[in-house]
């Protein structure tokens, strides 16, 4: 049951982008109603999905690396619509929703993922510690995925001021100085969980021993780590500027993602 509804998020989150590429191909500044009724009903049946899961084994779902792909892609969402009710950021939808149907379809398609679906492992304290470990870090790249939005974003208000664009993009825009300070925020966040996941990943390996696998991830850890905390000096010290800044916050999260997928995809296959 809960993998329909996981599919059916999926599908839920097609729909909404489809409608907000349709709207921006109108001239609009964003997909409307339809847009968030697809988003909200797609969270909904996520969130319905993750409960069923969870009611199921009798834990938490998040007990193997497809359940935390699940959470991640729910998080995503969840974060989105909190920024377009907020912070009024709805053509980062754009960006958002591609990703959480990248998430949230590919694990059910996934051959391994029946079998992961059909048992389940106990949470111990040892296995809680390490999968807090790793949701940390995946927390990072989302927190990183939207630091990259807003530079984008941010970039793209500094070229419409310096033009005077009346497009609808340069309309739908929030202000230069507020896409700074939420992209500011955003690498300070990912620092905060990229350190969390450090420690909780030594932690774990006082207890466990120490695979190949592990090593490698826990280094890239450490390398995205330096490079968060390079990038929230300079900007609290104004080192750089903001244009500089959001190059550098796109090209982090680029190197991260590139640097995360072969390892991910090598411990699938092992």
């Amino acid at each position: 049951m809960f993998l329909i509804l996981f599919l059916l998020a999926g599908l839920c989150y097609a729909a909404a982008f489809a409608q907000s590429l349709l709207s921006l191909k109108l001239g609009r500044p964003h997909g409307g109603r339809a847009q968030y009724a697809f988003e909200i009903l797609g969270l909904l049946f996520q969130t319905s999905a993750i409960i069923i899961r969870g009611v199921q084994i009798g834990n938490i779902p998040i007990t193997n690396p497809y359940e935390v792909i699940e959470f991640i892609a729910w998080l995503c969402v969840l974060t989105h619509l909190f920024l377009v009710s907020v912070c009024k950021l709805s053509l980062s939808a754009i960006f958002v929703l591609p990703l959480a149907i990248l998430l949230t379809i590919l694990p059910v398609m996934c051959p391994v993922f029946s079998k992961y679906m059909a048992s389940y492992q106990e949470i111990q304290v040892l296995t809680l510690i390490s999968l807090i470990h790793a949701i940390s870090a995946l927390s990072t790249y989302v927190a990183l995925f939207f630091a990259a939005i807003f530079a984008v974003m941010g970039l793209l208000q500094r070229r419409n001021l310096k033009t005077r664009s009346n497009s609808v993009i340069a309309k739908d825009l929030q202000p230069l100085v507020a896409l700074e300070r939420y992209m500011r925020h955003s690498i300070y966040f990912g620092l905060l969980l990229m350190a969390l996941s450090l420690v909780f990943g030594v932690v774990a390996a006082f207890y466990r021993e120490l695979s190949a696998g592990f090593i490698i991830k826990y280094s890239g850890g450490v390398l995205v780590f330096f490079c968060i905390a390079t990038l929230n000096i300079l900007a609290y010290k104004n080192r750089i500027s903001s244009a500089k800044l959001s190059k550098f916050v796109v090209a982090l999260f680029i190197f991260a993602l590139l640097m995360l997928i072969p390892i991910e995809l090598k411990n699938v296959i092992l």
